[in-house]
Parts: structure tokens; sequence; C-alpha cells
């Protein structure tokens, strides 16, 4: 039944596609006309458009809640690339001078 229904969504975005781009639109044509001038890969999220985020998952309220720590994760939509994966400008981390340490 899983399968079924992995095939049918495929099937689904795939014709929304099609009436969105058209028929006789290429994946890469698609694919161009959806980035336009964002050619860089976003350096945050790696190209994936989301950033996963660690927090406790362990439920709140319970007597305990203060002492366990449950790792659990969560996407977030990249804010550097706004969920799309790509930039028009290369961006690159801005470093910053923390300090001075003596050698």
């Amino acid at each position: 039944m899983k399968e079924f229904e992995a095939k049918h969504s495929r099937a689904d975005i795939i014709a929304q596609l099609i009436v969105e781009y058209g028929a006789d639109t290429t994946l890469s044509d698609a694919l161009r006309r959806e980035l336009r001038a964002n050619i860089y890969k976003c350096p945050k999220c790696d190209g994936r458009g989301y950033i996963k985020i660690e927090y406790n998952g362990y439920p709140r309220g319970l007597p305990d809640s203060g002492f366990v720590y449950e790792a659990a994760y969560k996407d977030n939509k990249c804010d550097l690339c706004n969920g799309i994966g790509y930039t028009s400008k290369k961006m690159q981390p801005r470093m910053i001078m923390d300090g001075w340490t003596e050698e």
C-alpha cells in the first residue's frame, strides 16, 4: 500500500509540473525557470532549503521534564535563501574577531 501511495503522490506532483510548465518542458528547463538568477548553492543549508534544528523533544509538564533531555529535530526554512536552496549572490560566512589570546 505504501508503494502505491508514494507512486500516486509522485504522479500528482508530475501532473502539477506539467500543468505549470507545459508538457514540452524538460526538467532542466523547469529547474532553470524556477531558479532564474539564483545560481549559487546556499552555504547555510547546502542547497536543501531547510536547516535541521535540535530541540528537547521530551514532553513538558511531566515531573522530570526539567532533568530529561530527549534530542529531537525539526526542519526550519533557511533564512539565507528563503527555502529555495540557491542564492543570487555568492555568500560566504563573515568571520568576526572574538578577541585575543596569548601565545
